[in-house]
C-alpha cells in the first residue's frame, strides 16, 4: 500500500486527504453482476463546486394545444406560421378566434420557444412607434413541426326564462 490509500473495514481502498473518496458499490449477490447501476457523477461534481445545466426536454413532433372534443375543429400550423400570427396581431384577439385564452395561447408559445409581443407593443404600435420582433429560435429536428390547435364548436348558450336572470 501506499502512503496515501489505506484500507477499510470492506477492504476497498481510500484516498486519503483528497477532497472526496470513491468507493465502489458492495455488489449484491441476489443482484445481475452486468445490470447497470444509476450513475453518481452530478454528486461528485456537485463535491467539487461545479454544477451541470439540466438537460432541456425534447419537444415532440406534434405539439397539441386545447382538448379534443367530438363536435370541435382543429387548425393545423407549424411554429413559423403560429409566430408570424402572433407577432400580427394581438394575442388576445388571436386567442379568443381560436377558442382559446389570452394567457393559454401564451404559455403555449413560451413551451414552443416562440416569442410573444410584450405588454404595450400594439399601444406603442398604434402611436406610431417603431417595434422590432425577435427572431425566431431553431429547434432541432423532428420537435414541434406540426402544432394542432383544437376549439369546440360553438354551441348557442342555452336560453333561460326571465325568472333565473
Amino acid at each position: 500500500m501506499t502512503a496515501f490509500a489505506e484500507a477499510g473495514p470492506s477492504g476497498v481502498r481510500h484516498m486519503k486527504g483528497g477532497l472526496f473518496s470513491f468507493a465502489s458499490w458492495p455488489l449484491d449477490p441476489k443482484r445481475d453482476f452486468y445490470q447497470s447501476r444509476p450513475t453518481r457523477s452530478r454528486e461528485v461534481l456537485a463535491k467539487c463546486g461545479i454544477q451541470l445545466p439540466k438537460p432541456k426536454p425534447r419537444l415532440p413532433h406534434t405539439f397539441e394545444i386545447g382538448i379534443w372534443r367530438r363536435d370541435g375543429r382543429e387548425v393545423r400550423l407549424d411554429r413559423a406560421a403560429l409566430f408570424d400570427r402572433v407577432w400580427s396581431e394581438p394575442v388576445e384577439k388571436l386567442a379568443k378566434e381560436r377558442g382559446l385564452s389570452g394567457r393559454g395561447l401564451t404559455k403555449a408559445c413560451r413551451r414552443l420557444q416562440i416569442p410573444v409581443p410584450p405588454r404595450g407593443f400594439w399601444e406603442r404600435i398604434q402611436h406610431g412607434q417603431k417595434m422590432r420582433s425577435p427572431r425566431l429560435a431553431e429547434l432541432q429536428p423532428g420537435e414541434a413541426e406540426v402544432i394542432v390547435i383544437r376549439r369546440a364548436a360553438m354551441t348557442p348558450l342555452p336560453s333561460y326564462p326571465d325568472c333565473f336572470i
